[in-house]
């Protein structure tokens, strides 16, 4: 009720009278309904540049129609009657009905309101461009006359004739009851008022070819409408809509169903009882009732039914409104001019007042997350599913501050508002005439004015003055449009450039009303306002000292004029089963992957409960899934069931497949190159002595001076050679020997797949492979910590040897052992044969390494209690699953994970059907086809020679590769107990500190985007609209419905280059690459750490090296090889992390701040290995101060020159993966064939009529449902 005592108040604050006084001087003018009596006001204004002492003439109450009383209530208006005489038109006459009693020191109420006034320069000239304004007040309130809309100096100032009218309110003007009442009576009296401007005008001076029409709010839409209706659009020829169009939310109600309920109850409320009489006898009996009683019923009812939607409003009566109007937009169908629109930066506050209005008082109204989520489902215009709700929250709330219990929402609601309800149906407007070829000028009023229009509350304590947090609120403008700080007659005095603002908009718009163009007709206008088009999107930011901007919430307005539209339309009919599910999203987060899937058949079963569809599985070998009876299956699902169950078909290589093997291989370039030894060293292990060998590590550069010995072991086996009967079981402890092993050189890496293009020399491969290497800076101490490398290569490709992971200068520098090791990859790691081949046989080595180096670190110099594991990439995933294991726990201490965790989606592959159909086609390429079991299918594969099972794991890597990679883990019940997320979300990890991050740019190389390595190199690829599509089809990780891939579309392109036909849309993929794959799985699992009580420190490579990870790619001449566009990219933070610019004989000298990044890397790295915390450890301590990461602070270390602490980092990309996204799969994954063919006409929908469209679906539903039957 609050909203309509502000609106009221607003409307009667601009009605208090005019305030131009009377002279002697009256003035006569001649009309075709008789002679009008005037007079002469004398203008005087000497300020802000403006001297003027001009006269204007005023006619005041002119009616234009018959008084609507009697039998013309509720029916259109009829043209005046001729009357004798001279009509004196001195004063104003009374407004419309719009309260029950008279309002003290206002114009009186009457039926007979239907009046219009003049103010023009000199009625005895000629030619003069008019400009007729509709007033606003939500079709129940408001007048043409008033303070504010004195057209005095509007007139005086510009050189125009200004007219302004009423019109009827409330039920009198918007009564609906079906052909007994139309309605749209406040629009029939406009365009009457119109008519009569333009038969009339030129005897007061106007050129009846020159009218420019203008209002505010529901004036705004009004003008809108009068666009549309073919009876108004030759009575004007340009339009100006503020704060308001015929496409506005709340500019006409929609649901005629709902306006025949309002009229019902308010005819009710009066007397008349609409469930005993016909509408005939209905409107007959309200006709019959006094004034007083109609609009006090019709105050009742709104008081009743009143949210945001506003009741007694236009309707499509097929008449004045011919259709919906998006319909007719989009069809054309409106006048084919030039127009000016715009909208308050917070418009928006006058929507907030209802569900604010508690707080009307405050200065600091607030809401919390609750709050906000409650209103979202009450007070905006949508169509409220649950998706749609969530979909608004991934769009405005800053998920940077959400994790802040006491963090205020009030700011996003009214920008979401402010959005919804007024800015985006103008910039919406402002498309659909742009298209056409008319001219639009788009603003945004942004100045918040020394009074505001509403500070002259009567009631003390409903005081608005006070109410600091409106901003720049709704009808602000207005005084400025009418010249109201250039007033003799205004109390308040504006500031001087409040003045001037004042007069660049009245020039502004009457200039638009001379000549089309706000630039010209005047003199002195600057800025120059550009006009709006697609693909500038320019709009003029009205304010003290204006200017251009350009794309003004041009995501936003996307969002709501197209994605929120589609949405409405997809879910419309799912709201029962689906708000079901998706109460038990939660649970289903936490609960086995495998019955999660029961239960996702079990709810796709009560969709298609109707079909009584039988569901059958088929074999796998021709397609794995479940295929339903009945034909309208999903296909949506197919695909849905075809991610979780697999399908043995899948892209063969291409060149995107390719490409992802370049970041895959380049952790096995070559063999570490440590230069001269010294001594041999010798150590006693559990297991045996080792030998290995010192050397004398020296740097010399800019600012560093150090030398130091390190002991290093090479090539440690740590357990059997997993051969013959080992092949495919978890690795078996190494055995003692007798003497001591020569672990003096590198020994072979795991067999893998080969990279010919890129690596054209692999060390030698062997399936003798479990070896780890060891730098030590003393072997004769006890108390080292110990940090283990695990490396990267998506589990098919690496070793822990290599240049680039030397454990040299990391352990020299910061006096800690480094340990690399390698273990099983591709096929040989991971086949997964159900219970005759469980797969993570990788895992399972590295956790025995960890056992080993758990027993037998002491013996070189380090402590067993302070082991730190570390990884990257497919490395930082494996550091993930260790973290997961219960079998692992206990082998280490802390962990650091690099652009890699458990949760990654390229980490695991869940769908164990499509892991055992890949280890199929392994067999049947290696020539085990014809077994009969599973245990005869792996005891095949054992007795082939390595080199035949590898190249058939190589035939069926580049098969089948896409963007999940083969020979991955699984959930196989013992190393993975369980779906990686699940467990996290029950706290079935271990409790530890951790560190992890990415690089800025991770995503820049992975698959989808590195065929672009080979089409270019200094320009950065090209992706067109198209071709982005098609991407996110076919190459991401998520399971694409057409609503998800909107979605996408939604978070990730920038809206304000969406126009431009040749916008590149290569950042916006590589963003989502980088969020999706890298990111968000960092951040999901930074949360869940910090959420039970582990300090967690995370971090953002940004730096781009002056010598890149990618240049010493040896089929790739370095001159091509650094590729600046592809930014920081995966991998490119491990050479700092390992100390590489300090590397001897390294044929790149980086440079000296990147050395000075090195140093500060390694220390931040290995304190935390020391000690828990990157800032203790060292004796130095860093310039920035690394500060936990916890909620809500988000704090992260931006690593880099001059590195700093940063709040947050893709924090609402983040929210809509792994919380947006995955809901919205599941609201999407059960829609059936016919509701995607629904979908694909969501163009020709718009075009259809918006009242009907429910009718459509329901037909849709039931046709459906007929089908089934029919089927059945």
């Amino acid at each position: 009720m609050i909203l309509l005592k502000v609106l009221l108040f607003l409307s009667i604050l601009v009605e208090n009278g005019s305030v131009t006084a009377h002279t002697d001087a009256y003035v006569h003018a001649t009309t075709n309904s008789g002679n009008v009596t005037g007079y002469r006001y004398q203008y005087d204004v000497d300020t802000a540049g403006i001297q003027l002492n001009e006269t204007v003439d005023i006619f005041l109450g002119i009616p234009y129609a018959e008084p609507p009383i009697g039998d013309l209530r509720f029916r259109k208006p009829l043209e005046k009657e001729p009357w004798k005489g001279s009509l004196e038109c001195l004063e104003d006459r009374a407004m419309c009905w719009q309260a029950p009693t008279q309002l003290p020191g206002y114009p009186p109420q009457d039926e007979d309101c239907l009046f219009l006034n003049i103010w023009s320069p000199d009625v005895k000239r000629t030619g003069l461009p008019v400009m007729v304004w509709i007033h606003g007040g939500a079709y129940v309130f408001g007048s043409g006359s008033g303070t504010y809309f004195d057209g005095v100096v509007l007139a005086a100032i510009n050189d125009v004739v200004v007219v302004t009218l009423n019109y009827r309110l409330s039920v009198f003007g918007f009564l609906y009851t079906n052909e007994a009442s139309p309605g749209n009576y406040g629009l029939f009296d406009q365009s009457i008022a119109l008519k009569w401007v333009k038969e009339n005008i030129a005897e007061f001076g106007g050129d009846p070819d020159l009218i420019t029409i203008f209002g505010q709010s529901a004036g705004g839409a009004s003008v809108g409408f009068h666009l549309l209706a073919e009876q108004s659009r030759d009575l004007f020829r340009r339009a100006i809509l503020m704060s308001g169009s015929m496409v506005h939310p709340w500019g006409i109600e929609l649901n005629k169903s709902k306006s025949l309920h309002d009229s019902y109850m308010a005819g009710d409320t009066a007397g008349c009882d609409s469930s005993t009489q016909t509408d005939q006898e209905f409107v007959g009996c309200l006709r019959e009732q006094p004034a007083q009683t109609v609009i006090a019923a019709a105050l009742a009812t709104m008081a009743r039914v009143y949210s945001i939607n506003i009741p007694f409003a236009p309707v499509v009566d097929g008449d004045f409104v011919e259709d919906s109007p998006h319909t007719l937009l989009d069809q054309g169908r409106f006048k084919q001019c030039d127009i000016l629109t715009g909208a308050t930066k917070e418009d928006g506050t006058l929507i907030a007042l209802q569900p604010f209005g508690s707080q009307i008082l405050s200065n600091d109204p607030y809401a919390n997350y609750a709050e906000f989520h409650r209103i979202l489902n009450e007070f905006t215009f949508v169509h409220d599913t649950l998706q749609v709700v969530g979909a608004i929250e991934q769009e405005y709330i800053d998920y940077t501050v959400k994790d802040d219990p006491m963090t205020n929402y009030f700011d996003t609601y009214v920008t979401l508002a402010t959005d919804e309800a007024f800015y985006c149906p103008s910039d919406e407007l402002s498309r659909q005439f742009a298209k056409r070829g008319n001219v639009v000028y788009k603003y945004l009023f942004n100045h918040l004015p020394s009074r505001s229009v509403y500070a002259s509350a009567d009631s003390a304590e409903e005081e608005p003055t006070s109410w600091a947090w409106r901003g720049i609120a709704h009808g602000e403008d207005i005084p400025f449009v009418f010249g109201t700080p250039l007033s003799s007659n205004w109390s308040h005095n504006y500031t001087e450039e409040e003045k001037y603002l004042s007069i660049d908009m009245m020039r502004y718009y009457t200039n638009f009303a001379k000549t089309g163009n706000p630039n010209t007709g005047s003199a002195d206008t600057s800025p120059t306002w550009e006009a709006f088009d697609r693909l500038g999107l320019k709009l003029m930011d009205l304010k003290p000292n204006p200017e251009v901007i350009e794309a003004y919430h041009a995501d936003h307005c996307h969002f709501w004029n197209d994605q929120v539209l589609r949405m409405v339309t997809f879910t419309a009919g799912l709201e029962g089963v689906q708000e079901e599910w998706d109460t038990e999203f939660n649970r289903w987060r936490t609960d086995d992957a495998l019955k999660w899937r029961a239960e996702f058949e079990e709810y796709q079963r009560r969709v298609e409960d109707t079909c009584g569809a039988t569901i059958r599985p088929w074999s796998f070998i021709t397609f794995i899934g479940y295929q339903s009876e009945c034909s309208i299956q999903s296909l949506q699902l197919t695909r849905f069931l075809q991610r979780f169950r697999g399908t043995s078909t899948y892209p063969t290589m291409g060149g995107y497949n390719h490409g992802i093997l370049l970041v895959i291989g380049l952790s096995i370039m070559t063999e570490s190159t440590t230069g001269q030894r010294d001594d041999l060293v010798e150590v006693a292990t559990s297991v045996g002595n080792i030998t290995g060998y010192r050397y004398q590590y020296e740097v010399n550069t800019t600012g560093v001076q150090f030398s130091k010995t390190i002991n290093m072991f090479m090539g440690i086996p740590y357990a059997e050679p997993p051969t013959g009967d080992l092949r495919f079981h978890k690795p078996v402890p190494k055995e003692p020997w007798e003497g001591s092993l020569n672990c003096t050189a590198e020994r072979a890496i795991c067999w893998q797949i080969p990279l010919p293009d890129i690596v054209p020399a692999l060390p030698p491969q062997d399936e003798d492979c479990l070896h780890l290497n060891i730098w030590s800076p003393d072997v004769n101490k006890t108390n080292l910590p110990v940090m283990v490398w695990i490396h990267g290569g998506a589990y098919v490709l690496g070793s822990g040897s290599g240049p680039y992971y030397d454990g040299l200068p990391l352990a020299a520098f910061n006096d800690v052992i480094t340990v690399t090791l390698n273990y099983r990859l591709t096929v040989f790691g991971f086949l997964f044969a159900n219970d005759a081949s469980p797969g993570n046989y990788g895992l399972f080595d590295q956790s025995l390494a960890l056992k080993w180096v758990k027993e037998n670190i002491g013996a070189f110099g380090g402590d067993p209690d302070r082991i730190t594991v570390f990884g990257q990439s497919a490395g930082g995933g494996s550091v993930g699953h260790q973290l997961l294991a219960e079998q692992s726990r206990d082998l280490f201490n802390r962990a650091i994970l690099m652009s890699g965790t458990m949760l990654n989606p390229w980490a695991l592959e869940e769908n164990k059907t499509k892991a055992l159909t890949e280890s199929y086609q392994v067999g049947e390429a290696a020539g085990c086809n014809d077994t009969q079991s599973d245990e005869a299918f792996v005891e095949c594969l054992r007795k082939k020679p390595v080199q035949v099972v590898i190249a058939a794991a190589v035939a069926t890597f580049f098969q089948v590769l896409q963007y999940n990679i083969p020979f991955v883990p699984v959930v196989d019940g013992d190393f993975i107990k369980d779906r990686p997320l699940t467990l996290m979300e029950q706290g079935r990890f271990k409790q530890c500190d951790i560190m992890t991050g990415i690089a800025k740019d991770d995503g820049h190389i992975f698959a989808g985007v590195l065929p672009f390595l080979r089409e270019v190199r200094d320009e950065k690829p090209y992706v067109n609209y198209t071709r982005f599509q098609s991407l996110l089809q076919e190459y991401n990780f998520l399971y694409v419905t057409p609503e998800v891939n909107r979605a996408i579309e939604q978070e990730y392109i920038d809206w304000s280059q969406a126009d431009d036909p040749e916008t590149n849309y290569f950042d916006a993929y590589s963003d989502l690459l980088t969020d999706e794959s890298f990111g968000c799985s960092c951040d999901q699992v930074s949360r869940l750490f910090e959420k039970r009580g582990n300090k967690v420190y995370r971090w953002l490579f940004n730096h781009i090296p002056s010598r890149s990870f990618y240049s010493f790619i040896p089929t790739l001449p370095p001159e091509d090889a650094i590729w600046k566009w592809k930014g920081v990219a995966h991998v490119e933070d491990v050479p700092f992390w390992f100390g590489i610019p300090f590397f001897p004989d390294w044929p790149h000298n980086y440079t000296e701040e990147e050395k000075q990044l090195s140093l500060e890397m390694m220390k931040y790295l290995t304190n935390f290995a020391k000690t828990g915390d990157p800032n203790q450890g060292s004796t130095e301590p860093s310039p920035t101060t690394w500060e936990g990461f916890d909620l809500p602070d988000l704090k992260i270390m931006e690593l880099k020159p001059d590195e700093e602490i940063i709040n947050g980092y893709h924090t609402d990309h983040c929210h809509f993966l792994n919380d947006h996204v995955p809901k919205l799969t599941t609201y999407t994954a059960g829609i059936d064939k016919v509701q995607a063919e629904w979908d694909t006409e969501f163009s020709r929908w718009k075009n259809h009529d918006v009242t009907e469209w429910r009718t459509e679906f329901e037909e849709y539903q039931e046709t459906t449902e007929e089908f089934c039957e029919t089927v059945n």
